[in-house]
């Protein structure tokens, strides 16, 4: 994971770091998005990459393997996993430099402040660019096995960005609060939801900043670099692994694309016959600042999928952070850790309490309001993924709020390191209503 923040978002997106690596997820939507004509089948792609990994003087340990989730169902999640017991420190991976895609681009000495001797952290615009001529190269692409695979089983609109326009509006009315705006009410009494610029990757980015051309294919590289690369470089065969985190991330990498060496990839832990093998998009060791300012909703507007537990949500407008794990045999999700901007604090006060609770019920009467009724401009995919989002942030703000039912009870305590631990049962937590009926009124 990059060691570095990524500044060429800084004017759309602040001073957010952004780290760009695979994109899959185990956990089924109701619907799917636009599918893909698939000529190839994913193990047919998974054969091919990984032959053309060793060409190159790649590795790839003999005890994992690619193949679907339920072996049993064609149609379950496509990834990678252990086939035996894997011990710690193990090499999973080795990736060659000869395999990837980057920028395709290397400033001169002393150009934009460049110097021979740094690293080189290129623009992700030209890794845009540079991808989106290798898709239309296909076969005749020097990166043919992974082009290949990118064409033949990868969906198009997955990213919130790359959505129908009325699927972004209903996204973007819902997290601006624009029903409180159309009620008269300014904007210092309105929370803003997370994530930031849920769907500006295309518009504002692709096409403003990088002067990206009006062409689905180019399009289509751009997001797939959103949700595929490490700063400027796509990985084949890395990109293949999915993001948990928790006891469930069981990876680690010390190593930088930039520095001109292989990426290896090695055991976090002993790995179980059987396991998935699993990344972190914001838990890593050079993940800079995302262990504290990028989670849940930043994951649903970069890679497009709501994460399983455990889950990050940070709240900037009401300056709130925390996390989320869940207990799967009872089906109790709790509150394990604050998140705050200054590492030292330990515990919320009342200031936090009522800003959870101002925000929960704007989210509630939002929702209640702009998801009542199906939406048919919306396609289906896109209101099942809102519902499915819109569904998680609540939840995660009603543990929240409980937690301080539970802290009143607590008051007595005089340690002052005692960190309660809150949970509460939430029936169907992962269930998605595809009618919108959670949000009808009482």
């Amino acid at each position: 994971m990059p060691l570095l923040k990524s500044y060429i978002l800084k004017t759309l997106l602040g001073s957010i770091p952004f780290l760009y690596i695979a994109v899959a997820d185990t956990t089924s939507a109701p619907s799917q998005p636009v599918p893909v004509t698939v000529t190839v089948t994913d193990e047919e792609h998974s054969s091919r990459l990984l032959q053309w990994l060793r060409s190159e003087n790649g590795f790839f340990h003999e005890s994992l393997e690619m193949r679907r989730l339920d072996p049993e169902d064609p149609k379950s999640f496509f990834g990678m996993f252990a086939k035996d017991d894997i011990p710690e420190d193990d090499l999973l991976i080795k990736v060659p430099t000869a395999i990837v895609i980057d920028s395709d681009t290397v400033p001169e000495e002393g150009e934009y402040g460049f110097h021979k001797d740094e690293t080189y952290i290129g623009d992700q615009c030209d890794t845009m660019h540079n991808l989106g001529k290798q898709l239309k190269l296909g076969d005749k692409s020097i990166y043919a096995p992974f082009v290949n695979y990118l064409l033949d089983t990868q969906s198009r609109g997955s990213l919130p960005s790359g959505w129908s326009s009325e699927g972004k509006a209903l996204l973007g009315k819902i997290l601006n609060g624009e029903v409180f705006k159309a009620q008269g009410h300014d904007d210092a009494e309105i929370v803003d939801f997370p994530p930031s610029y849920p769907t500006h990757w295309l518009d504002d980015y692709y096409h403003e900043e990088c002067e990206g051309i009006q062409d689905p294919m180019h399009e289509f590289a751009a997001l797939l670099v959103v949700q595929r690369s490490w700063d400027d470089v796509l990985l084949p065969v890395y990109d293949m692994m999915s993001h948990r985190n928790g006891h469930w991330l069981n990876t680690k990498t010390d190593a930088s694309v930039h520095d001109g060496n292989p990426i290896d990839v090695q055991a976090k832990r002993d790995i179980k016959a059987g396991e998935q093998i699993y990344v972190s998009y914001n838990m890593c060791e050079d993940c800079a600042q995302r262990e504290r300012t990028y989670g849940t909703p930043e994951i649903f507007r970069d890679y497009g999928f709501v994460e399983d537990f455990p889950q990050q949500w940070i709240f900037d407008d009401i300056s709130v952070g925390f996390r989320l794990d869940k207990r799967d045999d009872v089906g109790e999700v709790y509150l394990t850790e604050w998140v705050f901007e200054d590492v030292d604090a330990k515990t919320p006060d009342d200031t936090e309490n009522d800003s959870i609770e101002f925000a929960l019920s704007q989210l509630q009467q939002v929702l209640s309001t702009l998801m009542k009724e199906r939406d048919p401009a919306v396609p289906d995919y896109e209101w099942d993924m809102i519902t499915r989002y819109m569904n998680a942030m609540e939840k995660a703000l009603l543990v929240a709020a409980d937690w301080f039912d539970e802290g009143e009870d607590d008051d007595d305590d005089d340690d002052d390191d005692y960190w309660p631990e809150h949970s509460i049962i939430i029936d169907d937590y992962d269930d998605e209503e595809e009618d919108g009926d959670d949000y009808d009124d009482e």
